[in-house]
């Protein structure tokens, strides 16, 4: 029958063939009801929305019939009778009888004539003025959150052939951008349903709601409410819905768009997204979106939001690990602002760009280790012209802080620990040992107890990334740096040094430890002891601007 009012443009036949498939409407037979509907939806891809004008209003009613059948008992008492429910309390059993009832039985007429309802909005795709009445935007809110799933799965399809139906209307007279906030809620709800068949209509809903409905500019309101739900089901159990919804999150375009947003939680989100596509995704496809993601990832490292700084760093290690040679030339000119984010004035994004550092210049090679380690040295040189404690200096302008020599040289310290855990700068850290060593000496700055403090975080890593008896043959030139620190006023400085000591004591003996303390200066032994006699304290990290931590 499609097949045939595909082939003719008689009305009266068509008139007569739409009649007929309202009727079936209301057949018993589930499978005859759904084929009415696909006939009726040819009927307005033919048609257009003229034919589909004279009938819409019956659809409609039908539908709002069939809402008021949950008030029906009898209904509810046949289906108690087959399930078979024995509960002692009469009125429990139909609780839970009406229930089961509500969410899982078949709604006969009402999801058939929503799908119904579907089907020509989508085979029609064009405006129709009764769609945007408030009464029909009432009827498509109350479908969204009916009790039953088969009916939400169909309603989040209908809203979404509505969206896509009403996408030429004028923002002025678009009654859904009106309620955009009240359905964007009832979308999210449809991403979280407890069934993963509704989940997936949400989603399909969802990507149609914010790319044709919200303008662009309104946007960033709607991420907080839709893009949590969106996210999970990136890693939903159901395949339907994981898939759909990774496919929605692999809008390029819409990425570098949206890395601008004025929410930084949303500029943050974004970054994530893009290091996943470079995990995730071939690189036939990405590659033609090289360039505008690595700009749009470069261009965050100085966001003003330092979670955007961190989330930046990272996303961008992650995209030049898994294209390291078609962004190499996009790298080396950017390379001394990308080393000047070591410099950052909260500690987690020193630590989040020296994790980056160390994976781009493992992926990008020797010349680029090279680069690393002449900056490091260079950043270390720089600290001896810091300016002194207490040194009165011009009022700093308005805006971020600005970025000192010790911060670099703490990004720095990060950067080493990083490096000597790959093979290939493992020989670049130990010749820099010595130039760790120089500035650790250096105190007449007012960070130096911050500096000799992430120095003692890291010994350790230093030891276990070189090897233990590498790491053995330049012990005697952190003594300085370790003890200094445990000297400190500073509680966090000593915590450090104390757990320093603790690991490398585990890490190359008590015995060997002490012996070496004895030879380089016996005067160290006594406190060497005392740490060695006193259960270490446990330091917690919490993101901070100096990035000092709490100790319990």
């Amino acid at each position: 029958m499609k097949l045939i009012i595909s082939k003719t443009t008689e009305n009266e036949f068509w008139t007569s063939v739409r009649d007929h498939a309202l009727h079936l409407l209301e057949h018993d037979e589930v499978r005859v009801r759904v084929a009415a509907g696909e006939l009726l939806g040819e009927l307005c891809r033919v048609g257009g929305k003229e034919l589909f004008a004279t009938f819409i209003d019956l659809l409609t009613n039908s539908i709002q019939q069939n809402l008021a059948q949950h008030n029906d008992q009898a209904i509810i008492e046949e289906l108690r009778q087959k399930l078979n429910v024995h509960v002692a309390d009469q009125k429990e059993a139909i609780s839970k009888a009406e229930s089961l009832f509500v969410e899982a039985a078949g709604w006969k007429h009402l999801e058939t004539s929503v799908k119904a309802l579907h089907f020509c909005i989508e085979s029609c795709n064009a405006f129709c003025s009764q769609l945007q009445s408030s009464s029909f935007i009432d009827l498509v809110s109350t479908l969204l959150q009916h009790g039953n799933r088969f009916v939400r799965e169909t309603a989040f399809y209908l809203l979404a052939s509505l969206v896509h139906g009403l996408v030429d209307v004028p923002p002025e007279q678009h009654v859904l951008l009106q309620r955009s906030t009240e359905f964007a809620h009832l979308v999210a709800m449809g991403l979280a349903d407890s069934w993963s068949e509704v989940r997936l209509a949400a989603s399909v809903a969802a990507r149609r709601f914010l790319s044709e409905t919200i303008p662009k500019e309104q946007r960033d309101a709607f991420f907080p409410v839709m893009l949590p739900p969106m996210c999970l089901n990136r890693y939903y159990a159901a395949e339907g819905v994981k898939l759909y919804s990774q496919e929605t999150w692999r809008l390029v375009s819409f990425y570098i768009q949206e890395i601008l947003a004025p929410n930084y939680s949303v500029r943050e989100a974004v970054c994530a997204c893009i290091a996943e596509l470079g995990d995730k995704c071939q690189s036939s496809l990405v590659d033609p979106y090289l360039p505008s993601l690595f700009d749009a990832l470069t261009q965050r490292m100085t966001d003003p939001a330092w979670p955007v700084r961190d989330a930046s760093c990272l996303a961008l290690s992650r995209l030049i690990a898994a294209y390291p040679e078609q962004l190499r030339p996009l790298v080396l000119p950017l390379w001394p602002s990308l080393f000047s984010q070591l410099g950052d004035p909260v500690a987690s994004v020193r630590e989040a760009t020296a994790a980056s550092l160390a994976v781009i210049g493992s992926s990008l090679g020797p010349e680029c280790v090279q680069m690393l380690t002449h900056d490091v040295l260079s950043a270390f040189s720089a600290l001896n012209g810091a300016p002194h404690a207490h040194k009165e200096e011009p009022a700093a302008p308005p805006g971020p802080p600005a970025r000192q020599p010790w911060a670099l040289v703490d990004g720095c310290l990060y950067l080493l620990s990083e490096m000597a855990q790959l093979p290939s700068c493992k020989a670049p850290v130990v010749s820099l040992i010595p130039a760790v060593a120089d500035a650790a000496r250096l105190d007449h700055y007012d960070h130096w107890p911050v500096v000799l403090e992430t120095l003692c975080r890291h010994i350790p890593t230093l030891a276990t990334g070189l090897g233990k008896n590498e790491f053995k043959r330049h012990l005697e030139l952190l003594f300085p740096a370790i003890f200094k620190a445990l000297r400190s006023l500073e509680p966090m400085t000593q915590s450090a040094a104390e757990s320093c000591i603790f690991q490398l004591a585990d890490l190359i003996g008590r015995g060997i430890l002490k012996g070496r303390v004895e030879l380089y200066d016996t005067r160290l032994v006594p406190e060497l002891e005392r740490v060695l006699s006193q259960p270490p304290r446990v330091v917690t990290r919490i993101p901070m601007f100096m990035g000092r931590p709490q100790v319990t």
